[in-house]
């Protein structure tokens, strides 16, 4: 992959990430309030996983970038918890309005926090 590429990809997942740590955000375009945009939880977690192919994008970072190992931590920890959140199926009001989800989302913020300030 070009360095190129490689900072798409990062890019991609980073407004992935937000997009997944914006619960506001989530509660106007889960709920079709939003004048123009129109998501989902599955639509933000398929675009995490399946288009921004986030689990490569973890280990790549494990891989290839020493340098970023807190942001890698804490990416392995979101994965984890999306992965036991997705084993029951809800309603996107349910997930809105559920406190594991909320705390997913303050992980993504965690995530976006390192990524975007200078270490």
């Amino acid at each position: 992959m070009t360095k190129e590429q490689i900072n798409f990809w990062k890019e991609n997942i980073l407004n992935s990430i937000k997009s997944l740590a914006d619960l506001e955000l989530q509660r106007i375009t889960w709920t079709g309030k939003h004048p123009t945009i129109v998501s989902s939880f599955s639509e933000t977690i398929n675009t995490l996983y399946d288009d921004c192919e986030f689990k490569q994008y973890i280990d790549y970072i494990g891989e290839n970038r020493k340098d970023e190992e807190e942001i890698y931590s804490k990416m392995l920890r979101i994965d984890i918890l999306i992965e036991e959140y997705l084993k029951v199926d809800k309603k996107d009001i349910e997930v809105l309005n559920d406190p594991e989800w909320e705390n997913i989302t303050q992980k993504a913020l965690e995530i976006i926090s390192l990524w975007i300030v200078p270490r």
